[in-house]
């Protein structure tokens, strides 16, 4: 059983009555949802071969080994089909089948009557057997040495699927000519390369007000907020420029952040022109 070929499905009868395993299909592609005829001593199932599930049907009647092919396609889809149902009296059949972005039911009328149909093969099915790893890939940045096959390495530095760069490149065991060449931040095998952090901040918030006085007019006051990426300082200010500066309100705010005590520094001004003062 250790080499037995578990991606492979055939289909089988088991008597109730004794337990026995009788096996109706013996073939290399896989047969699937099987039902039985009500008026014919026959099955109908569905089986991909050549590359497409299609509807098959298989005299019980008929003398022969397990390798004599009695068994034949009634139906030739391109997306395939499944789930098959019969009625009673075998006159109509039910069947799932794909077609635009999902499955619907289709009806076949007197399917133990149709004649056999030939399903040629999918480019799928007649390239199964290549071996993709034997595909020369000329381009540079896709190492063939980049990964080997017997290496302990750690995955948390890891990048996943980035862009599938390893998809067709073949593992070898030597390291004797590995080339690392460096792709935006990582390198070819995957791992992050090790940069120096600078700061550079980015803008979080732009925001402003606006307000009529009978005395003063129109005035309003804007705000902008930015910070840096990995959030260790923040500047803020705000300002109002209607008036001249000297006359205005604004202010400046900077946030040390990196630690966890954080550091916050404002410097502000308010213009009052009802109070004469020392905090004038």
């Amino acid at each position: 059983m250790y080499n037995h070929d578990y991606g492979q499905t055939d289909i089988y009868v088991v008597d109730a009555n004794n337990g026995i395993i009788k096996r109706i299909t013996e073939t290399k592609y896989n047969e699937s949802h099987p039902v039985w005829a009500n008026t014919k001593k026959a099955l109908l199932y569905t089986a991909d071969h050549n590359g497409v599930w299609n509807l098959f049907l298989h005299p019980l009647e008929a003398v022969g080994s397990l390798n004599d092919n009695i068994q034949y396609p009634i139906t030739n889809v391109l997306t395939g089909l499944q789930q098959p149902t019969i009625s009673r009296d075998d006159n109509s059949l039910i069947f799932a089948g794909y077609s635009g972005i999902g499955w619907d039911l289709y009806s076949l009328n007197q399917p133990l009557t149709l004649k056999k149909k030939v399903v040629a093969p999918t480019q799928f099915h007649m390239n199964d057997e290549l071996d993709l790893e034997d595909i020369v890939d000329l381009r540079r940045h896709k190492s063939n040495n980049r990964l080997f096959q017997n290496e302990s390495i750690s995955y948390s530095n890891w990048v996943f699927a980035r862009g599938y760069e390893n998809f067709n490149a073949p593992l070898k065991d030597s390291k004797g000519d590995f080339e690392i060449i460096s792709m935006d931040s990582t390198n070819i095998d995957g791992r992050y390369i090790p940069k120096s952090y600078k700061t550079r901040f980015t803008l979080d918030l732009v925001s402003g007000n606006l307000q009529l006085s009978n005395v003063f007019g129109a005035t309003g006051m804007t705000y902008f907020s930015f910070s840096d990426i990995l959030g260790d300082h923040q500047i803020a200010f705000g300002t109002e420029m209607v008036l001249t500066l000297e006359n205005s309100d604004y202010f400046f705010q900077y946030g040390y952040l990196k630690n966890r005590l954080d550091y916050y520094f404002t410097g502000f001004q308010n213009a009052n022109f009802f109070q004469v003062d020392y905090w004038s």
